[in-house]
């Protein structure tokens, strides 16, 4: 489901990939998938915004919009599965990372 809404758009590649608030909505079984989406889209710079508290909303289930509400740390360890870290700094109720894209002989396997 994933790969068939983000896989149009890598006929446009830029320059920087901008995700604001929108990983921690992620099903957690996805969010590998969906980085290794995104590093496969990200050409020089990814700059990903993160909410690691719980949302104000809820989804019809009952479940916290946030579906992930981990601190940078955990997040890190993902991220660092397919981008090199350049800069990150925390903020209010989460944190924002600039990232480069691992070159694909250096992207680890997942291990949750």
């Amino acid at each position: 489901r994933v790969r068939q809404t983000l896989h149009p758009l890598r006929t446009n590649l830029g320059f920087q990939v901008t995700c604001i608030d929108v990983l921690e909505h992620i099903e957690p079984e996805r969010l590998t998938n969906v980085l290794a989406e995104l590093h496969g889209m990200v050409r020089h710079y990814g700059l990903f915004t993160i909410h690691t508290g719980p949302a104000a909303k809820s989804l019809p289930d009952g479940r916290n919009a946030h579906l992930i509400q981990q601190a940078s740390g955990w997040w890190l360890q993902r991220l660092g599965q397919f981008f090199d870290v350049i800069e990150l700094q925390s903020v209010d109720h989460g944190f924002w990372i600039l990232v480069s894209p691992r070159s694909r002989g250096h992207v680890t396997e997942s291990g949750h």
